[in-house]
């Protein structure tokens, strides 16, 4: 009887405090949601008052300004709703590819990094810390500005056959479809008039973000990498280590696997009782009388030591 009195009085307590909970987090939603639903209909007398219009009508007017050349075409003449989705397009592109490099680049910045070879870990070292402290904006600015030093379209660099690069972008063939055989053919850039046109094109903007992006960016993925790599023990993943430690053949070479298991001090511990919420309770139940008679379990437990997963051991 008193083991069913003592567990409706525990189970009671939880259900109670879960209510008030809930009803004080409802309160909060509700203050908030009336709290922003008066600022709205305030600003919106207000714009009204003033004859300044709201809404989504302005997406369907002119934009009035040019976006640089990409995928998709844009002119001044199409709406603010084409202008967003050709931003959001291009903001889609830069990062993936800013993704891609800048995960390569950082993975073997933090790898030469920790490199024995003082040239190589020295020039590492210098670049994330330069590349780090300097303000994104002020990147974008110096990448933007070197491209602009370079030479006009009538002179414009080839790197490469069919390349072309000039302060307007850089201008590369592209393969074209056709209707009929071989379906695909390559089309060129070619200079006509202040430019060039044909073939695919990545414009100064474009580009002095995506390397700025990049180069940022794999700097602080490189202190990561260089991070990770020195908080694994070497003590893990040599064989004799892991014989020594009592490692498995197949897992002594993963590092993660082997970890200091800290055993809590807690008084279910020391009464040699697992951790699960049935012990638990039966332990705040009739915890006087496992204490008078648990002296053996202590003393077992503490002779055998803490039980631990196969494979792992304790430290």
């Amino acid at each position: 009887m008193s083991i069913r009195l003592g567990l409706s009085h525990i189970g009671s307590r939880p259900r109670t405090a879960g209510a008030h909970a809930i009803s004080w987090q409802i309160l909060a939603v509700a203050v908030v949601v009336g709290f922003i639903a008066a600022i709205a209909f305030q600003a919106a007398a207000n714009l009204r008052a003033r004859g300044i219009a709201s809404g989504f009508d302005f997406l369907d007017r002119t934009a009035g300004f040019e976006i640089a050349r990409g995928p998709i075409d844009f002119s001044s003449r199409d709406t603010y709703a084409r202008a967003l989705f050709v931003g959001s397009i291009n903001t889609f592109r830069v990062s993936l590819l800013g993704i891609a490099l800048a995960t390569a680049l950082g993975v073997v910045l933090g790898v030469a990094r920790l490199s024995s070879v003082w040239v190589i870990a020295a020039i590492a070292k210098g670049y994330l810390e330069v590349m780090r402290n300097t303000p994104l904006l002020l990147q974008l600015l110096f990448w933007y500005s070197l491209w602009q030093t370079l030479p006009a379209p009538p002179d414009a660099l080839t790197p490469l056959p069919g390349v072309f690069l000039c302060f307007r972008g850089l201008f590369v063939p592209s393969p074209i479809w056709q209707t009929d055989y071989p379906w695909i053919s390559i089309e060129r850039p070619a200079l006509a008039g202040f430019g060039f046109q044909g073939g695919a094109s990545v414009s100064p903007e474009f580009a002095a973000l995506l390397a700025g992006l990049t180069m940022y960016t794999a700097a602080l993925i490189g202190e990561i990498v260089r991070g990770g790599i020195l908080a694994v023990d070497k003590d893990l993943v040599g064989d004799e280590e892991g014989d020594c430690v009592g490692l498995q053949p197949d897992s002594r070479h993963r590092p993660g696997l082997r970890m200091r298991v800290p055993v809590r001090q807690s008084r279910d511990h020391r009464l040699g009782i697992d951790a699960h919420p049935i012990s638990r309770l039966i332990h705040v139940v009739h915890g006087p009388v496992l204490e008078n008679c648990g002296e053996d379990a202590v003393e077992r437990r503490c002779r055998d030591g803490p039980r631990l997963p196969y494979g792992w051991s304790g430290s």
